[in-house]
């Protein structure tokens, strides 16, 4: 029987709701309930909670469709002669799911803004309403943005519903999938990470070629698809036409009185119309004006993205002011929330936020060291009082008291230093991460410990020889004792080791879980890590040494809890305080997020939340707060200009590689590909280290594999000449490196390979044969004959050796 668990969160008079699925776990025949309450969960979900709060509704019916056969490589063309690929408008009334039906695959494709997402859950609940009869399949929406670049689509559709939100047990999940009862609705191809872009959209084709009958929804951005290198195997593509001015007038007009004051506004300032080119511009602009009269409608004038930005704080400032009846706000707090909040995704280059990113990195100096020391001070005090009980079971009070200091010292030092930042909770259920956990620790301290006994063993006799050097046969007993210490003491520092920081194959990602829900399960996991270690290690050295013996047992169990989750939930909850003491975030975070979801400045992904379109995070990232402690000013989380080609900017002039990568691959899913490619190759070039005096170049395995990504980025943006340059150019430098004596050199030459086919898969004039004649040498440090002229036009001379 599945279980349907419903989360209600009441914010004002809004309840935010989301369905979940359970199940009693694997083996179990499908019930028809799982379908009804699968279909239920997908209203509630997508039409109940993003379609019907949707900023620009009301709009998104209106806008005009394109049918661009042209834009897929549909193979029913094979069978005519000249098939015809003129674009052709869609008669009024022709919807999606009208082409759908009668194609079965269907692109949909548009300008950033134009409503493709929100058509796409309009043509969800016209296919619910079809799910109603069983012999239908369930139409699910699924997310491309979190595509890692796996090989089948089939397997991918599995974990995405045994995921937030959907969380369908697994072996429902197969069967649905491998008995073609889902329909997938696959959002934002355009927002797969550039390095794995052109891969996912390979993955869709094969899995639409597998079953054609089955019918599947894509959608993206126009440009991004067009710069993928190959065309999808579908039956038809709609493009969504920018609104027209006549679209806006009429729209405008049906409104009648509310928005008399917005049409005055545009009759009077013509430029106002630049900012209405996009649903959801019109959108916000008819929320935050509509019932104005025309002289509270004022925007200046001044350049596009000025205006834009008072367009979108009008509205922010309308949609926190709430309709008469509704909870009222206060604007500076909210603001400033989301601001901090949008700083985070910033700095990280994300746009979707987990509340378990929070760390202590958002607090000034001062306040992080407080937390530093919040965590610290249990550490130093647990792990020296353990090693004090321990010692004196062991040995006597006067060692107790010389290996208490050394323990503490050295963890005091770890905490310092040591990482702050929560992890993703171990999967399975409540019993199988405690024995998971178990298990691995288990295996790395028993290797850990062993070898450390045997070191430190050897330590303390060296250390015994030179003491009491020369040794005398009546001497063996002491060089004895102190190998049994020095074995003692470096074994109980490797287990401490490996409680503080076991590393869990286990662990899963912050987008598995329901909001919150990882918090959750890390504080039951590092309670139920105590309880294991502890209970029995207290009887079994309780049985040994009595009282002082069982308390010893106790602690290593609280240690082990403390050290492996309790210190960093510790430290995120410190800092959420802090936080909220000064202003910046809510202390109530998740209740916060519901609200700014219903107010339409959010949206809830997955376990996530990301702010309802990308023009919202640019404007509250580059806030400057004022109404904030002054340590916030020179401290804490810095404002961010999240604007794309900012981003791809400061990625020209950075020297850190690893944050030149995260920023072109940010970038890259926002920029055009004219703009893009240029800089990113700019970019990708300067990885590359000089060569020595004697011609060699030194890389070590880290940086390699960053210059290899930053030019596979370059490379999959489909730049007609710099994608060949880029694949042709970290073969090269992969190439170079196999003259030295390193142990990654096969490595290096397979992906030499595979870049050296890349280049001459393009067919292009130049790099083609260049990779073609250098391909056939194989991994030798012979030196190469390479092409004279290089189509790259951008600073300094082509990368060639």
């Amino acid at each position: 029987m599945v279980k349907q668990i419903v989360r209600r969160s009441r914010v004002g008079r809004d309840a935010i709701m989301n369905v979940y699925l359970g199940g009693r776990g694997t083996g179990r025949a499908v019930h028809p309930e799982d379908r009804r309450t699968m279909l239920n969960a997908l209203r509630h979900i997508w039409i109940d909670g993003v379609l019907e709060r949707s900023i620009y509704r009301r709009t998104v019916l209106e806008l005009g469709l394109e049918d661009r056969p042209d834009m897929v490589d549909n193979p029913w063309d094979v069978h005519l002669e000249e098939p015809d690929h003129t674009p052709v408008p869609l008669e009024r009334g022709v919807t999606p799911g009208h082409v759908l039906r009668t194609r079965r695959s269907l692109l949909i494709v548009g300008a950033p803004g134009a409503g493709k997402s929100t058509m796409l859950l309009q043509l969800l609940r016209e296919l619910l309403d079809e799910a109603e009869d069983e012999t239908k399949p369930i139409p699910v929406v699924f997310h491309l943005g979190s595509w890692q670049g796996e090989t089948s689509l089939r397997q991918w559709l599995v974990d995405g519903l045994t995921a937030t939100p959907y969380s369908v047990p697994p072996d429902v999940a197969r069967l649905w999938v491998e008995e073609r009862r889902i329909l997938p609705l696959l959002d934002g191809l355009d927002e797969v990470a550039l390095e794995h872009r052109v891969a996912c959209a390979r993955a869709i084709d094969a899995f639409h070629a597998e079953d054609g009958l089955l019918p599947v929804v894509v959608c993206s951005r126009v440009a991004e698809y067009a710069t993928l290198g190959f065309k999808l195997g579908f039956k038809s593509a709609l493009h969504v036409q920018p609104l027209t001015r006549s679209q806006v007038d009429g729209y405008l007009d049906r409104f009648g009185a509310p928005l008399a004051g917005m049409r005055e506004a545009l009759g009077a300032d013509p430029t106002l119309w630049e900012l209405l080119q996009t649903p959801f511009l019109l959108g916000i602009a008819v929320r935050a004006y509509e019932g104005l009269p025309a002289e509270e409608i004022s925007l200046e004038h001044g350049p596009l993205p000025d205006r834009r930005t008072r367009l979108i704080d009008a509205f922010v400032d309308r949609t926190l002011r709430g309709r008469p009846g509704r909870s009222q706000l206060d604007r500076r707090q909210v603001v400033r929330w989301l601001a901090y909040t949008a700083r985070a995704l910033g700095v990280r280059l994300e746009t979707v936020f987990h509340i378990e990113m929070v760390t202590r990195s958002w607090l000034p100096l001062g306040k992080m060291t407080l937390v530093t020391a919040a965590t610290t001070l249990p550490l130093v005090a647990l792990t020296g009082t353990l090693c004090y009980l321990l010692t004196e079971m062991v040995f006597d009070r006067s060692q107790a008291i010389s290996f208490t200091t050394v323990v503490a010292v050295l963890a005091g030092v770890g905490g310092l230093v040591s990482e702050h930042e929560l992890k993703g909770p171990v999967g399975g259920g409540r019993a199988e991460q405690l024995v998971s956990t178990l298990r691995e620790m288990l295996a790395i301290a028993s290797g850990l410990a062993t070898v450390s006994a045997l070191g430190g063993g050897v330590i303390g006799a060296f250390a015994a020889g030179i003491a009491h050097a020369p040794i005398r046969s009546s001497d063996l007993m002491v060089v004895g004792d102190y190998a049994v210490r020095g074995a003692f003491f470096l074994a109980l520092v490797a287990i401490l080791l490996v409680f503080a920081d076991p590393v869990l194959a286990t662990r899963r990602e912050f987008h598995e879980f329901p909001p919150g829900k990882a918090l959750s399960l890390e504080s039951r996991l590092g309670l139920d890590l105590t309880l294991a270690i502890g209970v029995p290690a207290a009887l079994i050295f309780g049985i040994l040494n009595g009282g002082p013996g069982a308390l010893a047992g106790g602690l290593l169990g609280v240690c082990a809890g403390y050290l492996c989750v309790g210190r960093r939930l510790v430290g995120y909850w410190c800092t959420r305080v802090l936080l909220a003491s000064d202003g910046l975030l809510p202390l109530r975070y998740l209740r916060f997020l519901d609200l700014a979801v219903s107010r339409m400045l959010l949206i809830q992904i997955g376990g996530g939340h990301r702010f309802y379109h990308r023009l919202l995070l640019e404007y509250f990232a580059g806030l400057d707060l004022e109404d904030v402690p002054d340590g916030y000013r020179q401290g804490g989380l810095p404002v961010a200009d999240m604007t794309p080609e900012v981003v791809l900017s400061n990625a020209q002039t950075s020297k850190d590689h690893r944050l030149v990568l995260k920023q072109l691959r940010y970038a890259g899913n926002h920029v055009p590909v004219e703009e893009f490619a240029p800089a990113a190759f700019e970019a990708a070039r300067k990885m590359i280290p000089e060569p020595d005096d004697d011609g060699n170049r030194k890389a070590d395995q880290s940086l390699v594999d960053i210059v290899v990504s930053a030019h596979r980025l370059v490379f999959n943006s489909g730049h007609l000449d710099l994608s060949p340059a880029a694949a042709f150019e970290v073969a090269e430098f992969l190439y170079s490196l196999t003259s030295a004596k390193e142990a990654h050199i096969r490595r290096w030459w397979k992906t030499a390979e595979e870049f050296y086919r890349l280049a001459i898969d393009s067919e292009h004039p130049i790099y083609a044969p260049a990779a073609k004649k250098n391909l056939e040498r194989g991994p030798s440090p012979t030196a190469l004959r390479l092409p004279d002229v290089a189509p790259y036009q951008g600073h300094g001379p082509p990368f060639f050796y």
